[in-house]
């Protein structure tokens, strides 16, 4: 029975490695249909601020399954007050803890 979902992300803007902007939870029995699509958008910091790590959480689950799909979003390119502008932005993940 999954109760939480727990995920960790860097954020450090000067490296190019932003949040995620948005992140989606799902659920399977069977690992081919996925059900009860949960999502949960994410907010960055400040654009000349340091390295930090955020997390986001989705409580109150209950959910009787096998297989979890999270899936996170990346903003795509870097923003126009950016140094690297247009350039790939990248998302690192650090921990995902399910209970």
């Amino acid at each position: 029975l999954v109760n939480k979902i727990t995920a960790g992300f860097l954020e450090s803007i000067g490296a190019w490695i932003f949040l995620p902007t948005k992140l989606e939870v799902s659920f399977s029995k069977d690992g081919i249909s996925f059900y009860n699509l949960q999502g949960v958008s994410m907010t960055g910091g400040d654009p000349k601020g340091k390295s930090n790590r955020k997390t986001a959480e989705f409580n109150g689950l209950n959910e009787n399954c096998r297989f979890i799909r999270l899936q996170a979003f990346n903003r795509g390119v870097c923003p126009d007050w950016h140094p690297g502008a247009g350039g790939k932005t990248w998302i690192f993940a650090d921990e995902i803890m399910v209970e």
